[in-house]
């Protein structure tokens, strides 16, 4: 519980600079440039593609926020805290799959009737305590006994709830950041368009990870080790800020991952037919 509460105040936290990003005026003037435009394109028609040659406009659209400096600064540091907010998550789902295991192997070893109380099942306790209530001296010898087994009770109550619904911290932080935003939509109001960053978003951690793959690969080399690059922080922290947002609807009507699909689909068939199609080494 104190790591969750901990992930949450977190997550509170970078979602608020986030915010603060872009409530940049240019900012959301670009968002919704781009919102009007899902709009009008969604009206006229079903089927909504939004181009990489549109993405990458948009990209370069935040150079002027740097004034002609690091072309991909401010969008880096958005994608960063996306990042940051995904891999909080990764973790507290890290320490729940944990507890998760944890409890299972406790709980290998248990019959159904102690870990729950129900009337086919009564909990150990109860049984204790009609077996008390039947004998001679009416449980007084055996109150040591009867403590134990109360206190067995409530570990395997303890052991119990850690696979209840309410210990998804996951659930219950996208729930309480989707009542806390729909509650204050003033507040809020600088991520109305959030969704409409996304492809552009996409493309900046596409470069960024390609960078640090190739980084990681030289530093292989030349410490002779292997070494693998692994993140799924930036997509957790998109899923799950499109999420609390309700905006999932909007971002699909945009088509980016279809246009994404179609668009490497086509380079990888131009690269095999370039390489069918080139002459054999002598």
């Amino acid at each position: 519980a104190t790591a969750a509460n901990n992930s949450c105040n977190y997550l509170v936290k970078r979602v608020k600079a986030l915010k603060e990003l872009l409530a940049d005026d240019y900012v959301r003037s670009l968002l919704s440039k781009e919102a009007r435009w899902s709009n009008d394109a969604g009206r006229r028609s079903d089927s909504c593609m939004y181009s990489t040659e549109r993405a990458f406009g948009f990209t370069k659209e935040f150079r002027r926020l740097e004034g002609g400096g690091k072309s991909h600064y401010f969008l880096d540091q958005c994608r960063e805290i996306v990042t940051e907010i995904g891999n909080a998550l990764g973790f507290v789902r890290m320490v729940r799959s944990a507890a998760l295991r944890y409890t299972s192997e406790a709980m290998e070893f248990l019959p159904h009737s102690v870990l729950y109380n129900t009337d086919e099942n009564p909990r150990t306790s109860d049984l204790w305590d009609q077996s008390v209530h039947n004998a001679d001296d009416g449980g007084r010898s055996a109150a040591a006994v009867q403590r134990a087994v109360h206190n067995v009770d409530e570990a395997m109550s303890s052991l119990a709830s850690t696979v209840e619904e309410r210990s998804d911290y996951l659930r219950v932080f996208l729930g309480l950041f989707q009542d806390t935003i729909a509650g204050d939509i003033d507040q809020h109001g600088h991520l109305e368009n959030f969704y409409a960053m996304v492809p552009a978003l996409t493309l900046c951690w596409m470069d960024a990870s390609i960078q640090a793959k190739e980084a990681i690969k030289k530093s292989s080399l030349l410490h002779s080790q292997e070494t693998y690059y692994v993140s799924d922080g930036f997509a957790l922290g998109i899923a799950f800020l499109l999420s609390s947002l309700k905006q999932n609807d909007a971002f699909d009507r945009l088509g980016w991952f279809r246009t994404l699909q179609n668009k490497y689909t086509v380079e990888a068939e131009n690269l095999l037919t370039k390489t069918m199609g080139a002459p054999a080494a002598g």
